[in-house]
Parts: C-alpha cells; structure tokens; sequence
C-alpha cells in the first residue's frame, strides 16, 4: 500500500493511499491509526503533495566511501551532521528554485527515512518501530 499527501481542488491537504490509477481517503494519521475509505478519486484528479511536513530535517554527509572519494576528501570518524530547512521538501513534480546565486548545483539521490516516534539509541534490529515510513528524495 502506497500512502501519500494530496490535494483536490475542493479539500485540504489530506493523507490518503493509493491503488492502482484511484486514491481513497485515510481516516486518522498514517502515524497512528487509521482507516482506509475507499479509492474513488482518479489519480489524475489529485495534486500529490510532499509526503510529511517535517518539523526539521537532519542529514549525515560523507557517510561512505564511495562519495568521500567522488569529492577528494576522507570519510570522518564522526559523521557530518547538518539541516536543511522544512521549505526543502516539496511534492511530486513540483518546481526545485534555484538561488539567483547558484554557482554549482549538484544533484544525488538520496533516501528520507520518516521517524513518527521519538527514539534514542535506536539500533537497527528495533529500527522498525519509530520508522514509520521511507522515501525517495532528491
């Protein structure tokens, strides 16, 4: 089951889940409970939306190898941490602005992971309980 933010022309952003070409309503917060209404609502028809608004965003750089070597630098004993603003996550084919600035831009995959409990600690093998969901990002 695909769960997504959207957005018809008559309602607020919403979560809902996808099957096939139809989206159906979530009752409740995919971070909770919830209930699925049924997918009426043509794929086409909704605006898909960002998938969580995040309240911050932390990335970890230089974390392998392989893209330490890409850049001519050495992988840190301890892993670069920095943020990026919430406004940097934006929905399914929309627009990336660039600053008027912007001398390089560079562009990598990269994978979100959604944390939708609070945790310390976490190791991998209890990993699945505050995660609540991953995306692809860019």
């Amino acid at each position: 089951m695909r769960i997504v933010r959207y957005q018809t022309t008559a309602e607020p952003a919403r979560f809902g889940w996808v099957i096939e070409d139809r989206v159906g309503p979530l009752e409740g917060s995919p971070f909770t409970e919830f209930r699925r209404v049924e997918a009426t609502i043509p794929l086409e028809k909704v605006r898909l939306l960002a998938p969580v608004v995040p309240s911050k965003i932390l990335c970890i750089g230089r974390n392998y190898v392989a893209h330490a070597k890409e850049h001519e630098v050495e992988v840190p004993e301890v892993p670069l941490i920095f943020l990026k603003p919430p406004s940097a996550v934006i929905g399914h084919q929309a627009t990336i602005v660039l600053p008027p600035q912007s001398q390089k831009v560079e562009h990598e995959a990269e994978l979100a992971v959604v944390i939708g409990k609070r945790g310390r600690w976490i190791f991998s093998r209890r990993s699945p309980k505050p995660c609540v969901g991953i995306h692809r990002c860019q």
